[in-house]
């Protein structure tokens, strides 16, 4: 048996990852082109690739770093699977100003076998081109977003500098609460009061309606987690609860229940003063 429904916040296009095509493995980027801008950026992503992540946000120009701190630059860093990447290659070298601003198009190779397309800005800061910004591609490899920027993420984004991840206990507590909540609705057939819970953010992209279409298996199916023995069963957490770039808690793991383990993965946004779910993914699974 087996029996899953999902919902989340949609996905931003820093996360679109294509098929990766055979790179050289390089300990920066391979050059199309030459000059210092170019450089510059060699050597700010090979102390990326190298795990110097401290050197390399050190390096970049003053802009860069006013736009987010080292602990969100890192956490951005994981999210796009650049820590400690495979290769990165310059596809193109735009010189739209020749003493001030160079672009630069490229592409990195990833090691869970994908390919990131980006664009980086070098400016002159401090008498020496610098790295001013990185943008990652859509689908039709245009820039769509600046993932390294708090800019215009709204008061609710909390730069993960100053929102720590929450003490085990308290995430437990709060996974607690998300479940028995969620238990709650099915037995209700209502979402109305789960969705009044949520966050604010989340509300502003679905309904209780749709919460209800996607997790009607569990309805049609007389679902009662209950029944499992879920309100004696301590979450079991797969990897440390997280806080990512998105400034989001990451919360993934099962209730050892029986006659099957209720498997969940969670998102949530901290709303002054509480975290609030974000994202639900619910199943039921087979012990193994």
């Amino acid at each position: 048996m087996l029996i899953c429904a999902t919902v989340t916040d949609r996905k931003p296009a820093r996360f679109l990852l294509l098929p990766l095509a055979a790179l050289v493995l390089l300990a920066g980027c391979k050059r199309s082109g030459k000059g210092d801008p170019v450089a510059e950026a060699d050597k700010f992503f090979a102390l990326v690739r190298q795990g110097h992540a401290v050197e390399a946000y050190n390096s970049a120009a003053f802009g860069f770093q006013a736009q987010q701190s080292l602990p969100n630059f890192q956490a951005t860093m994981h999210d796009l699977g650049l820590a400690n990447f495979l290769s990165c290659n310059w596809t193109r070298v735009v010189r739209r100003d020749e003493k001030n601003e160079v672009k630069l198009d490229g592409e990195i190779a990833t090691r869970d076998g994908s390919k990131l397309k980006f664009e980086a800005t070098l400016a002159r800061d401090r008498g020496r081109w610098r790295m001013f910004a990185l943008r990652t591609h859509g689908a039709e490899a245009l820039p769509t977003e600046n993932p390294f920027t708090l800019v215009g993420r709204g008061a609710a984004f909390q730069d993960v500098a100053n929102r720590p991840v929450p003490p085990v206990d308290d995430v437990r507590v709060l996974v607690r609460a998300t479940i028995l909540d969620f238990n709650e609705a099915i037995q209700k057939k209502s979402f109305d009061d789960f969705f009044n819970r949520i966050s604010l953010s989340w509300q502003k992209q679905v309904s209780p309606k749709r919460l209800m279409r996607a997790f009607d298996p569990f309805v049609e199916n007389k679902i009662n987690l209950t029944e499992f023995g879920i309100q004696q069963s301590a979450p079991q957490f797969s990897s440390p609860p997280t806080v990512n770039g998105e400034g989001l808690l990451v919360v993934n793991g099962i209730f050892p229940t029986n006659p099957y383990h209720v498997a969940f993965s969670f998102r949530y946004m901290y709303e002054v003063p509480n975290w609030k779910l974000f994202g639900i993914d619910v199943n039921l699974v087979a012990p193994q």
